[in-house]
Order: structure tokens, then C-alpha cells, then sequence
């Protein structure tokens, strides 16, 4: 089996090679948690969507990153050492 690391980019390399890929963030709360608390407080809602303050429409999948990043490769909380340490249990 082989893995690779993608410190929060979409690696289609390694996605072709079928390797496994790791993605290694310091904070892992969904990303809609992360932007309510950069925007200083709760989001608001128009037409059922979470937005931000500008009125533009925030996805929320409930992942850390976004949609294409969150599901390409598993997610692992803390940084490099962390990740290398999650690729030798594997």
C-alpha cells in the first residue's frame, strides 16, 4: 500500500496512484465553527443557508475543510509528526 501526505491540498497524483492520502490540520472543527468564530459570532441564515456577513452562502458539510479537500483524504488532527505517526499504524 502506498500513502502519501497532502497538507491540506487535493493531491490527484497520489489519488491516481490509488494511495492513500493523509491531510494533517492543526484544528480540525468544521470549517463553518472556524468562520462563525473569524466573523466574531453566530452566522446567519437566509433561505435556510448559513451565510457570512457579506450575504454569501457558506457550505456546510460539517468537515474541517471544504467539500473537495474534507472527503480526498483522511484527516488528521495536529501536524507533520502526527500524520507519520497515523501512516504507521496504517
Amino acid at each position: 500500500m502506498q500513502y502519501a501526505l497532502c497538507p491540506s491540498i487535493h493531491d490527484p497524483h497520489a489519488q491516481q496512484r490509488r494511495s492513500d492520502t493523509f491531510d494533517y490540520l492543526k484544528d480540525t472543527r468544521p470549517q463553518v465553527d472556524k468562520l462563525a468564530e473569524r466573523f466574531g459570532g453566530a452566522l446567519a441564515r437566509k433561505d435556510g443557508r448559513i451565510v457570512d456577513p457579506d450575504g454569501l452562502i457558506i457550505e456546510n458539510f460539517n468537515l474541517p475543510l471544504n467539500l473537495m479537500l474534507g472527503v480526498s483524504c483522511e484527516i488528521v488532527e495536529g501536524g507533520l509528526a502526527e500524520a507519520v505517526a497515523e501512516l504507521s499504524l496504517e
